[in-house]
């Protein structure tokens, strides 16, 4: 993919939720409530011009288009990516003999592929209910009324905006080297996380050292041990080769 196409990929998604956010900012108004204990609630509600929110034929096509826009688009953009990406990283296979490092390598990259299977599965689990009461809700608009409407409302919203604190935790629990770094900037314990970065990332120090002298007439190859220097560091040696 190129810099302009993804370029104008961000500006289609800024300008959708930019354009989603419109109706919201027009159409919205508060009503303030006056109880006979001098108290007052005041409440923020969309009023469109044939009618308030729950009753409005045009709420309801708004909802439609939210729930396209937010619920189906993304989770057939992620279904097709994430299945794309999940084929190449499960399909992939080991080069030569098969190895430890080589056959851990692979079960990473298979890992990779439930964590994406799950951040999917929590997005649509999470995000559902909440597109599917406003359609609910202008079809039985009985349903407004009822007394525990706000409890089944509020449940959902929550389970809805608790989708953000979940991807963090799929992370941490099936991505170690996510944990790993994780715990270093929280500033957890280290020591698995060295042990695990040294093993991993840090290339095998050779106890000794081949090398090649030469002169005019002949040369030779000699290996030597290779010396420990100070804070546990290994130098080359440095020899010299003046007659062989």
């Amino acid at each position: 993919m190129s810099k302009l196409a993804a370029y104008a990929i961000l500006a289609s998604v800024w300008l959708a939720g930019g354009a989603l956010a419109c109706p919201s900012l027009i159409y919205s108004t508060t009503m303030t409530f006056r109880y006979a204990d001098r108290g007052h609630r005041t409440i923020c509600y969309l009023v469109w011009p044939d009618g308030p929110a729950g009753h409005s034929y045009s709420d309801h096509i708004y909802n439609i288009i939210f729930l396209v826009v937010t619920y189906v688009l993304p989770m057939c953009s992620m279904a097709v990516t994430y299945t794309w990406v999940g084929c190449v990283l499960w399909g992939s296979k080991v080069i030569g003999e098969h190895t430890v490092m080589q056959n851990d390598v692979i079960r990473s990259k298979q890992r990779v592929v439930h964590m994406l299977i799950a951040i999917v599965v929590l997005f649509g689990v999470c995000w559902l209910p909440y597109h599917i009461y406003f359609l609910y809700v202008y079809h039985h608009q009985e349903a407004i009324v009822s007394d525990y409407i706000q409890h089944v409302y509020l449940a959902i919203y929550w389970l809805a905006m608790s989708n953000s604190c979940y991807n963090p935790i799929v992370y941490y629990w099936m991505n170690s080297r996510f944990r790993d770094y994780f715990r270093t900037v929280m500033c957890f314990p280290k020591r698995g996380f060295r042990r695990s970065i040294w093993r991993k990332d840090r290339p095998k120090i050779p106890k000794t050292t081949t090398f090649t002298c030469s002169t005019r007439s002949r040369s030779c190859r000699v290996t030597l041990p290779l010396p420990r220097a100070n804070n546990n560091h290994f130098q080359p040696p440095r020899y010299m080769c003046s007659r062989l």
